[in-house]
């Protein structure tokens, strides 16, 4: 019989072979890896674009001047396809180094830059409601590009124009222009991840549209965008030359209902009733001094992933209701105004309020979104009040 001593070397010479077969004469570290053919190098990259090892043996190859410029922009290829592949905006932490580089010596085309540049910022998204009334002020909402840049540059867009298939073109305003009473184009622009925000005017009869948006985008050197207006990079003609730019048309169908007529349905199924599911919750109603009287907020949330949610809010204290405020609660997002009042001379022995919500649409209009809310009361009675404004009496 062998001592279980003496076997152990032998297992080990086993391990190690097995180490040896199982690591390849391709991986990184073994003698085959260095050895490839440019031509191996970048093939490998349709399935290892994110990883570093075959960017760090093109970047070591392009020093050493060993890449033609057609191999490099082979491999920029594979890196575009990798990039069609994936759903956002994303770093290139191994590849990086590599692209800078390659750019740095004039190897990369504006025709290569430009399919590049769109695999890697995607394609721009607007935001508008799916219906909305005749001549209110359409909220709209432009995100392009991402958090996440190309080596040595900088993403800008601007919307330039928003108009009707086959009809007129409207007017629209930024969110961040000072003065609303003069539209200024170059407040429809941003730097990336920023996004556009303002408001289309819809003079429309009912009727069902498609609103075409062009937005224009540009990929500059890092830190030569202009500052048009409120550090922003404004319309595209004040734009320097940089690595890539083009324009993007966007279409987006839009109903537009009679002036008269709420665009948001009310839900009435009460499997989805916010009573009976929990969605709306009253943290804390708290209490403290102020002046001579009290000031009163209430913390509260609504889960509007079951059914979305408009309420006007009543708070109801001492025997009187007070109108506090309006929340809004769609899937993952919410809106409130308010929730809080001044009282005066609460009376010490008020130790619990009522929380009344009431559905009202008009708060919920102009939402990306939001066609329906929950169309019934709800009512969160007899809330326990945090009193800190007895505290020290």
């Amino acid at each position: 019989m062998i001592s279980p001593v003496l076997l152990l070397p032998l297992l080990l010479l086993g391990v190690k072979a097995v180490a040896v077969r199982t690591i390849g004469v391709n991986s990184p570290g073994s003698p085959g890896f260095s050895s490839r053919s440019n031509a191996q190098v970048i093939a490998s990259l349709a399935t290892s674009a994110n990883t570093p090892w075959d960017w760090q043996e093109l970047e070591r190859r392009l020093a050493a001047g060993t890449l033609s410029n057609a191999e490099v922009g082979q491999a920029i290829d594979k890196l575009i396809a990798f990039l069609n592949t994936q759903p956002t905006n994303q770093p290139l932490p191994w590849s990086d180094p590599f692209l800078a580089k390659a750019d740095l010596a004039g190897k990369i085309s504006s025709q290569q830059y430009q399919r590049l540049a769109k695999a890697f910022y995607k394609p721009c998204a607007v935001s508008i409601a799916g219906t909305a009334r005749a001549g209110v002020r359409l909220p709209v909402r432009v995100r392009c590009g991402g958090p996440w840049q190309l080596p040595g540059c900088e993403y800008v867009y601007a919307l330039r124009q928003v108009s009707v298939t086959n009809g007129a073109t409207l007017d629209i305003n930024s969110d961040r222009n000072p003065n609303a009473l003069k539209p200024n184009p170059d407040y429809l622009s941003a730097k990336a991840p920023t996004e556009i925000t303002g408001k289309t005017s819809l003079n429309l009869p009912p009727g069902k549209y498609t609103l075409v948006f062009t937005i224009d985008a540009a990929v500059l050197v890092a830190n030569t965008a202009p500052l048009a207006v409120n550090n922003l990079p404004g319309q595209a003609g004040g734009w320097p030359k940089g690595h890539a730019a083009w324009t993007e048309v966007i279409n987006v169908p839009i109903e537009v209902v009679s002036a008269d007529q709420s665009p948001i349905a009310l839900v009435a199924d009460p499997t989805v009733d916010p009573n009976r599911t929990g969605a709306v919750k009253i943290n804390a109603i708290r209490v403290i001094r102020e002046g001579t009287g009290q000031h009163v907020t209430v913390d509260m949330a609504i889960n509007g992933n079951i059914v979305p949610c408009s309420f006007d809010v009543t708070l109801r204290i001492d025997g009187n209701q007070y109108p506090i405020g309006w929340f809004v609660a769609s899937q993952n997002s919410s809106s409130i105004r308010g929730l809080a009042l001044h009282l005066e001379g609460l009376n010490s022995g008020v130790q619990t309020a009522d929380v009344l919500l009431r559905p009202n649409p008009a708060h919920a209009e102009g939402i990306a979104g939001l066609e329906r809310i929950w169309g019934g009361p709800v009512d969160v009675l007899n809330v326990p009040l945090q009193r800190y404004d007895l505290q020290g009496k």
